[in-house]
């Protein structure tokens, strides 16, 4: 993953840069953020003195060559030692590592930037995104990830929805339409999900919010498959494998790996044929909206503090701003489990099943303990064996088919279960206090700090 085979090297003479890039390009990527403002250690025993002397005068070099119009361009044989005294750390998996990784990294960005060498940028935002986390990191590389990005949008991209692939690409939308003019055979049987018809931001805080899920559809989607496939095509995310035998297809079997790859070949490997070499894929929980420039679907207003969220203690981690997470897939599985903030997903193509079992019914999903408590012991909750699991018999759930366009709320630590209906993505947005669940010794379960 801290490859940098396709680097390249030049010599160490300055120049001022000439051609494509202009004087407002230069300014949007000339200045970098201050050392004390990145999340990063270099004091930390592991890093060694020759490595943060490398770092540093990397950094230096940065920002010695940050003024000027255009600015100078720092000294590219430099950013890449200072990245590569990092990977030592980062394979031998030391504390901090991945951060300092990124410093090295957010160097080696900028560098290609003035270079113009774009994709070779994209690789190591990617990269260091991957490691590191596009949440924390996201903002210090968006600079040079969006010019980068711009610089190549008018390049037709091979691949995708686009060229040769046009008419697969239209029978696979004729196909799901098809599709959808069915409900999956396993739908029926529980409580219907309302849907609220031009629900407000008032309506939703008082009638919905912290009570029970409720449906709405979403004014502008924004994220479509297309936009994701041309302007993602060759962009890297990490996506999660099992072998297809596995029934879960879930991160609860023993073969679940993670692998990197490139948008484009997820989608023909995994998403197009559903499965690669007895293998399944899954772009599951990824914060893609902070590591790529893409839009993003219309629903923040909708985010709103509760009550339990303003009474959060100091010191509790609470998300003023929602945590994106994009999910792309086929067929895909996700195990009867419940989440620590409050949930909103918006279905922007094809289609997902919803199972919703309510917090209070949590001794009827049989939650595992430790590390996994939030993930129910219940490995089908479709075709439960109630023989090990008796109280799943009878215990009402809520189910809904969400279609593109739909938006779904999930209250804080409300079970679910997901299903895709043949392809789809969706976009999950997470807010208020992060809070645990806990059994009280009545045996009434409640939401802590």
């Amino acid at each position: 993953m801290c490859d940098n085979a396709d680097d390249g090297s030049v010599s160490g003479k300055r120049k001022r840069i000439k051609g494509p890039l202009h004087e407002e390009e230069c300014t949007e990527i000339g200045a970098l953020p201050s050392m004390d403002a990145l999340p990063v250690d270099l004091g930390l025993d592991w890093v060694g003195e020759e490595a943060r002397s490398l770092l540093t005068s990397a950094y230096t070099d940065h920002c010695d060559h940050c003024v000027g119009a255009p600015p100078l361009t720092p000294d590219h044989d430099k950013s890449l030692k200072a990245r590569e005294a990092t990977f030592a750390g980062v394979q031998a998996g030391e504390g901090g590592s991945n951060d300092v990784y990124a410093l090295g990294s957010l160097l080696v960005c900028r560098s290609f930037c003035f270079r113009e060498e774009w994709r070779k940028c994209l690789r190591a935002v990617d990269l260091a995104l991957i490691r590191a986390g596009p949440v924390v990191w996201g903002k210090f590389f968006r600079p040079f990830e969006a010019l980068a990005s711009s610089k190549l949008a008018s390049v037709e991209v091979e691949g995708g929805s686009g060229g040769g692939k046009e008419d697969r690409a239209t029978g696979k939308k004729a196909q799901q339409k098809a599709q959808q003019k069915a409900q999956p055979a396993f739908f029926g049987g529980g409580r219907a999900i309302p849907v609220v018809e031009d629900l407000t931001p008032e309506a939703f805080k008082a009638e919905h919010l912290t009570k029970a899920p409720v449906v709405m559809r979403v004014k502008d989607v924004n994220l479509t498959q297309d936009i994701l496939r041309k302007r993602g095509a060759e962009r890297l995310v990490p996506v999660e494998t099992c072998n297809v035998a596995d029934k879960k297809r879930s991160y609860l079997t023993d073969s679940w790996d993670r692998e990197v790859m490139s948008l484009e070949q997820y989608y023909e490997d995994y998403v197009e044929k559903d499965s690669c070499e007895g293998r399944s894929g899954y772009l599951a929980q990824w914060p893609l909206l902070e590591q790529i420039s893409f839009p993003v679907p219309d629903v923040e207003e909708f985010c709103i503090q509760s009550g339990v969220d303003d009474a959060a203690p100091e010191g509790c981690e609470k998300e003023e701003r929602s945590l994106k997470s994009v999910w792309v897939g086929s067929n895909t599985i996700s195990p009867l489990h419940h989440d620590p903030y409050e949930n909103w997903i918006v279905q922007c193509w094809g289609r997902k099943y919803f199972r919703l079992y309510d917090f209070k019914d949590s001794d009827c999903v049989y939650p595992m303990e430790g590390k996994r408590c939030n993930t129910s012991s219940v490995e089908d909750p479709l075709e439960p064996d109630l023989k090990k699991h008796g109280l799943m018999e009878g215990v009402e759930y809520w189910e809904f088919v969400l279609e593109e366009g739909d938006a779904l709320y999930i209250p804080r630590h409300w079970w679910h279960y997901v299903r895709g209906v043949g392809g789809g993505g969706s976009v999950s947005f997470w807010w208020g206090a992060r809070m645990a669940a806990m059994k009280k010794g009545g045996g009434e379960w409640m939401s802590i700090y």
